[in-house]
């Protein structure tokens, strides 16, 4: 998709990405193929800065309907941005449907302030209320660990499902099943 981008329009651009797993997985498997390193502003991703600070293009990579909704994505997109067009769908060659699939990429231009502006009302990413289905396994099945009931605050969200799925299955999005010190299996949030 990028380089469907006319040269000119490449060289202003910038690549934005709701979250860091998305920036990470764009800048290590990206290197050496052209692209810009991509920014986030989720948690301390938003500390690298906003790439061009000059940019005049935003190629926005926002996560499938597990997360965000494509008008919700739009509508976030709109805040910043006169334009913003679907540019491609988000899949994989291996069916896995994770936090990504279906999402879109978005080219957006037509700045409504300086990208350099901007930034800093990107610092904590997508706002909560357009993270539709990010909820942690806790919230989406309604149980809780015995021994430490509901979490105080929302950077700790484990769970033990009850659910038989073997250690590095993805069980409900962002939550993978490991080996648990002992046996058995945990239930760890990534992403």
């Amino acid at each position: 998709m990028w380089e469907s981008l006319p040269p000119r329009q490449r060289a202003g651009a910038v690549i934005f990405t709701a979250d860091y797993g998305e920036a990470g997985a764009i800048n290590e498997l990206g290197r050496g193929t052209g692209l810009p390193v991509a920014v986030s502003g989720q948690n301390s991703e938003w500390w690298w800065g906003p790439g061009n600070p000059r940019a005049t293009t935003v190629v926005a990579v926002m996560p499938g309907p597990v997360d965000i909704t494509s008008s919700a994505a739009t509508a976030y997109l709109r805040q910043f941005f006169t334009h913003v067009r679907v540019a491609a769908t988000l899949s994989n060659p291996y069916g896995i449907h994770n936090q990504e699939w279906d999402g879109h990429v978005y080219v957006c231009t037509g700045l409504r302030h300086p990208w350099a502006q901007l930034w800093p009302r990107l610092r904590r990413g997508l706002p909560s209320a357009a993270r539709m289905g990010s909820r942690s396994c806790h919230q989406a099945s309604g149980t809780w660990p015995a021994r430490r009931g509901p979490p105080r605050s929302r950077g700790h969200q484990r769970e033990r499902c009850g659910g038989e799925l073997p250690p590095g299955s993805l069980h409900r999005p962002r939550c993978l099943v490991v080996a648990a010190p002992g046996g058995g299996t945990d239930h760890r949030m990534v992403g």
